[in-house]
């Protein structure tokens, strides 16, 4: 069978035998008209089975690892939502750490072999 999956803004087509591919789930769609940071200020206020980030923080210091834009969730689309998030949970300083392929060193010997 052949199939094609999103890879960044376009779409990679695989072709997969079809003894080896038992099942293609999809999510279903979901529209709430609401703005992207809306939704992302909802979650952090409304978690599921946890308390709030209030209410679990008795700390000054938090550090926040951050993926890179190639990820299906690029931390600029949270990151301001959650700083403000820990700010008014009495968190004095952030550290954010980076991962991914902006972490990495931008020098060919110490690059080699990295993907």
């Amino acid at each position: 069978m052949r199939i094609n999956i999103p890879y960044g803004k376009e779409k990679i087509s695989l072709k997969i035998p079809d003894k080896n591919l038992q099942d293609i789930i999809h999510g279903k769609e979901t529209v709430s008209g609401k703005r992207e940071s809306e939704l992302i200020g909802l979650a952090l206020a409304n978690p599921i089975s946890s308390s709030t980030l209030k209410k679990l923080l008795g700390v000054k210091l938090a550090s926040i690892l951050a993926s890179d834009i190639t990820r299906s969730c690029p931390p600029y689309k949270f990151l301001p939502s959650l700083i403000d998030e820990l700010k008014e949970s009495g968190i004095e300083e952030i550290t954010i750490l980076p991962y991914g392929r902006f972490a990495m060193v931008k020098n060919k010997k110490s690059n080699r072999g990295a993907i």
